[in-house]
């Protein structure tokens, strides 16, 4: 195996690289600085870009100085603060109280408003923009008893601008490890502020989602084969990192609860760093176990537990200063991985050299993101993204699991074939029970084929669609109105739900052929399943110049499996797509004859030859034709439709010709 993946192996590791060092680079230019409590921004284009806060900012240790404009009052100060930065050396220790000062200077003709895009800072804050309050977190004080945290990041109210623009923030902390504006402040037109900020959370909701979808993945094969725990464990760990992925960042889960939630999302934050450790060396050990001592991992847990019962049971002003300590903590334990992943490749275990490029991601992204936190470099945290790519080597692992499996098990079909034959003339008693034996392994083995193909090809379509919507919201100019985004951003949840709901409906598709499950039918109209399909397949069809018509009134109705059948005509309706060129337009109807409902799909697409029609239902993905605009297929869409429709005890037949399009009908009992 570790053959067979090493071109994935250096090509994986050369895209990440990539991914890197774009994520290193900032969306906002660094230039010019401040320098000694003062920025021109005079020559800067405020209508195309925004300014980032950078430098030696005015700094007034344990004062918070009159936030009235003056520039005469602090124009020979002498002391300076580097922002983003800490307080700690300045002031003997992370806890006090201060206020930084900027003066920006700005072009005379600006007349657009300004606002600013502040993160959260060290830990609670106002600011104040020419005498005026425009932003705060948290309450600010000269003691812990007056004051109180928050860490939520915020755009503030727009102000006016003017030809001198004087910022003052005043800080105080006294419940974290770490003071001062720790973060990069910028500036410009409210509309590009909110735009990096979407940016942000689209990003973190789409990194939550798919790291959920693979754990809710890894979670349900657990249940199906507990004597496994590598996907339990990894399940969790997806699960955990979650957690810190949404009190992270833009910090999404401060939006959610109520204020003064500083505590709770901190806890969080770092329960999910913490926990992190102890669950993914439970994983090695339980891929690699005789490389990963079953002592070390002990040592492991017991070593996070303390750590976890002090953030749980300590007050954050004391918790928070054991960051550091599992910095250290976690390095060691990398260090460790590394050793054990090296051993395993050297002993050829299974599966070794793609979990060493999937754990390497994660090394990256764990250094980059401990570097960044200490404000050692300046880039972002991207550990998130980092999992990303060790789902995707943990995702090729699992599926040399299966191939084996199935191979094993397509081993042991033919030894028992071959079994029953040299014993059939022996003991002629025992045949019939070698018989059912051998059909019982075939049929297993043959559902088990045919759920495996169906959640390739089913879970693809709306994970693509999900990926296409990102794609466009992240392109501001082509979706300006803040309703359409809304529309599309919804589009892309209601995927993403509809991944999670396949997975559901698919354990349930593997036992209508055994006879557990019956479909549970109901008279439903057809516009209501029918409808939405429509509006999802919409950006494709547009994108090919291809149309639909629908001819389904409020009074067709149909009795079908909601939860199964809309996959027949959402894999129809693709089908015809993807074989249609600008211009064909596609129709859906529904007739009646004798005691049938009949459901027409018809296109106008480049049809399919006579001999095409014999192997149309066979799930292969020979059988897959390239569409018109070079569409590949897994050959399991037809497959899956005949597999449903007969399931409703109905019928699904073609009639088509090369170059005049193809017609389905789909019978249904009344």
């Amino acid at each position: 195996m570790d053959k067979r993946f090493s071109k994935i192996f250096h090509l994986f590791g050369f895209l990440f690289v990539i991914i890197f060092f774009v994520s290193c680079v900032n969306e906002v230019s660094k230039k010019p600085l401040v320098e000694k409590g003062v920025i021109d921004l005079r020559t800067w284009n405020f209508q195309k870009e925004v300014a980032i806060l950078d430098g030696d900012w005015e700094f007034y240790p344990n004062e918070f100085i009159d936030t009235a404009p003056s520039t005469s009052l602090k124009k020979n100060h002498t002391k300076f603060e580097t922002v983003p930065g800490l307080w700690n050396t300045k002031m003997g220790g992370g806890n006090g109280y201060a206020s930084y000062r900027v003066v920006i200077l700005l072009p005379e003709d600006l007349e657009i408003p300004l606002a600013f895009k502040v993160s959260e800072h060290g830990t609670a804050y106002s600011m104040y923009a020419n005498g005026k309050k425009i932003a705060s977190n948290g309450v600010i004080g000269v003691t812990r008893e007056t004051s109180i945290p928050e860490q939520i990041p915020l755009i503030s109210s727009t102000i006016q601008p003017t030809k001198e623009l004087e910022i003052i923030f005043h800080v105080s902390n006294f419940h974290y490890k770490d003071g001062g504006l720790w973060y990069s402040t910028l500036i410009g037109q409210e509309n590009l502020l909110r735009d990096i900020r979407e940016k942000n959370l689209l990003l973190t909701l789409f990194l939550c989602g798919s790291i959920l979808i693979m754990a809710l993945y890894h979670l349900t094969i657990y249940t199906l084969r507990k004597k496994d725990k590598s996907p339990l464990l990894f399940g969790l760990f997806c699960l955990v990192l979650i957690f810190r992925l949404v009190s992270f960042n833009e910090k999404y889960l401060a939006h959610l609860l109520p204020n003064n939630s500083f505590i709770i999302i901190n806890r969080i934050e770092y329960l999910g760093y913490y926990l992190a450790i102890p669950i993914f060396s439970h994983f090695l050990q339980v891929l690699f176990p005789l490389e990963f001592k079953k002592r070390i991992l002990s040592i492991i847990y017991i070593i996070a537990t303390i750590f976890v019962v002090m953030v749980i049971g300590t007050p954050s002003w004391f918790y928070t200063y054991t960051a550091n300590y599992y910095h250290v903590f976690t390095l060691l334990s990398i260090g460790y991985y590394i050793y054990v992943i090296l051993m395993a490749i050297i002993r050829k275990r299974e599966g070794a050299s793609i979990i060493l490029v999937g754990t390497l991601i994660i090394v990256i992204g764990t250094i980059n993101d401990i570097l960044h936190s200490a404000l050692v470099i300046n880039t972002r945290y991207i550990v998130p993204e980092s999992l990303l790519g060790f789902i995707f080597a943990q995702s090729i692992i699992l599926a040399v699991r299966f191939s084996k499996a199935f191979n094993d098990v397509e081993i042991l079909s033919k030894s028992l074939g071959k079994l029953n034959l040299e014993l059939e003339e022996k003991v002629v008693q025992r045949t019939e029970e070698f018989k059912q034996q051998k059909e019982i392994a075939e049929s297993a083995s043959s559902i088990k084929d045919k759920f495996v193909s169906i959640v390739s090809h089913d879970l693809r379509a709306p994970l693509l669609g999900v990926s296409n919507l990102l794609e466009l919201l992240s392109k501001k100019d082509m979706i300006p109105d803040e309703e359409d985004r809304n529309k599309y951003i919804t589009m892309a949840w209601d995927s993403i739900q509809q991944c999670l709901k396949l997975v559901r409906q698919l354990l349930d598709l593997s036992r209508i052929e055994t006879g557990v499950l019956r479909v549970r039918l109901q008279s439903v109209c057809l516009r209501i399943i029918v409808a939405p399909i429509l509006e999802e397949l919409s950006l494709s069809a547009s994108a090919k110049g291809v149309s639909f018509q629908c001819d389904i009134v409020d009074s067709d109705l149909i009795r079908v499996d909601t939860e199964i059948f809309p996959q027949v005509i959402r894999n129809l309706l693709t089908n015809s797509i993807k074989f249609s060129k600008s211009g064909g337009i596609i129709s859906i109807e529904l007739s009646k004859a004798d005691n049938f409902n009949l459901l027409l799909v018809k296109d106008t697409g480049v049809g399919m030859s006579s001999e095409k029609l014999k192997y149309l239902f066979l799930p292969n993905e020979s059988n897959s034709s390239l569409g018109t605009s070079g569409e590949k297929g897994s050959g399991m869409g037809l497959f899956i439709c005949k597999y449903i429709v007969e399931a409703h005890k109905g019928k699904i037949h073609f009639e088509s010709k090369e170059g005049q399009g193809t017609l389905c009908t789909i019978s249904l009992p009344i």
